[in-house]
């Protein structure tokens, strides 16, 4: 007689599996780990703010000496210049000297032009001009002898305005990068985030991880921004990836910006290039209204929203400067609800502030660090990033129907509520609980057997 056999699973498989569990929940508890960011995709910002490193000028003119051997040397400034000015000391003997120089297209003898002054006996200097960045100065400084002429060590004055680097940054201030030129490290943590347009202007100096900038040359970056999730009237407009400005009907193109290693997705008032404007945006409701694919508005029959169906564009989002806005469901129609806050948009705050759409306050950030992460407004955003879409219906009266006369306006509001610690604790508690009452019990025996125990 055949025997119905049920699948035993291990008990260590399920000791293991049982201690990655318990892994991940004290590391997403701790801050280490955002479990939505595992599944969570692509990478919205809103109210970017870019910054940019400049070569120029960091101090005034300076002058260095630079020591000429007898065979000649090549002179040229000590730190970054644009360009420069040398003047050759000139000693005398009785029989005369002369100096030669050649100004060549880099540090080679090749494609040159030859110089040659005499200096009188009462010149104890002779200046030979300004040579730009691009020019290379090899100087000889001779004595004449009895039969011929001589090297003669000497040395030369070089007078230049040094360059180096500095950063702007609207949100850090201004700061100076590097004193004594104007080459880059990669190591550098604002590198990475360098618009992708200007990566070509960073010429290499020998070293794959050190690059160059030309003097008052700029290159900008990302130094900040607002994470933002995927906005909710999204469109192709004239064939343009494109956004909906619920309420206004304005019409913005998702920009994209490369840096060194990231892509951003911007759907910013404050920032999205203007497309145009129309009558409203795809599947926006508004009283017994809807809004077509065509964005028009068409009478709806019946019912448009309720606690099953919520409004569309159920969080607050920007309307006009210091007024923020929402839908909620009211009497089964769509309601446009308005707020003043403090701040709707960056234009609202000081320049070193951004807003905050979380409070709708102006406040303070560091340079680089991005502010906190809007909640999202739609069940999509909502579920990716683990929370969970909510309706709840509130009864709003009016004098009259507290003495019998006519029904309460019902209002329905979304809204996206997110887990909280507490549960993660509860289940690290089951968790603990499943594994001391029935896997170790099982695994010592097994154990033992193994080793023989």
């Amino acid at each position: 007689m055949a025997m119905n056999k049920k699948a035993v699973v291990p008990a260590g498989l399920l000791f293991v599996a049982g201690i990655i569990l318990l892994i991940v929940v004290i590391l997403h508890y701790s801050g280490s780990l955002s479990v939505a960011s595992l599944w969570a995709g692509g990478k919205y910002i809103d109210r970017p703010v870019f910054s940019w490193v400049k070569c120029e000028p960091l101090s005034q003119t300076s002058t260095t000496t630079i020591s000429i051997s007898s065979d000649g040397s090549w002179v040229r400034p000590q730190y970054e210049a644009d360009d420069y000015q040398i003047t050759v000391k000139t000693p005398h003997n009785l029989l005369g000297n002369k100096l030669e120089y050649r100004v060549c297209p880099q540090k080679t003898f090749v494609n040159c032009q030859d110089f040659e002054k005499i200096p009188t006996s009462s010149q104890t200097e002779i200046n030979l001009g300004h040579f730009t960045r691009d020019q290379y100065v090899w100087v000889r400084y001779y004595e004449s002898k009895v039969i011929g002429w001589s090297g003669l060590s000497t040395s030369a004055d070089v007078q230049y305005q040094p360059y180096g680097l500095r950063k702007y940054d609207p949100l850090g201030g201004v700061k100076i990068l590097n004193a004594q030129s104007c080459s880059v490290q990669v190591t550098e943590a604002w590198y990475d985030r360098i618009m992708n347009e200007d990566l070509g202007k960073l010429d290499t100096a020998g070293n794959q991880n050190k690059y160059v900038l030309e003097p008052n040359e700029v290159t900008f970056y990302v130094s900040g921004f607002v994470a933002s999730p995927e906005p909710s009237f999204r469109v192709t407009y004239n064939g343009e990836d494109a956004w909906c400005q619920s309420g206004t009907g304005n019409i913005y193109k998702i920009n994209q910006i490369a840096t060194a290693n990231n892509v951003y997705y911007v759907a910013s008032v404050d920032w999205s290039d203007y497309l145009g404007k129309e009558d409203c945006c795809p599947s926006e409701k508004q009283g017994e209204y809807t809004c077509d694919a065509n964005f028009n508005w068409v009478k709806t029959e019946g019912s448009e929203c309720s606690i099953f169906n919520p409004c569309d564009g159920g969080s607050w989002t920007p309307l006009e400067s210091g007024v923020i806005m929402r839908y909620v469901c009211q009497d089964g129609y769509c309601i446009q609800e308005k707020k003043n806050v403090a701040c709707s948009h960056n234009s609202d705050c000081a320049s070193n502030q951004l807003c905050d759409p979380n409070t709708w306050t102006c406040i303070d950030t560091a340079s680089g660090d991005p502010l906190p992460e809007p909640q999202p407004d739609n069940s999509a955003d909502c579920e990716a990033k683990g929370g969970t879409w909510m309706t709840k219906e509130t009864e709003v009266k009016k004098w009259y129907n507290y003495v019998g006369i006519g029904e309460p306006d019902v209002v329905t509001e979304s809204y996206c509520k997110m887990p909280t610690h507490i549960i993660w604790w509860i289940i690290g508690v089951i968790l603990a609980f499943f594994l001391g009452v029935f896997v170790v019990p099982k695994l010592i025996p097994f154990v033992r057997g193994v080793l023989h125990i």
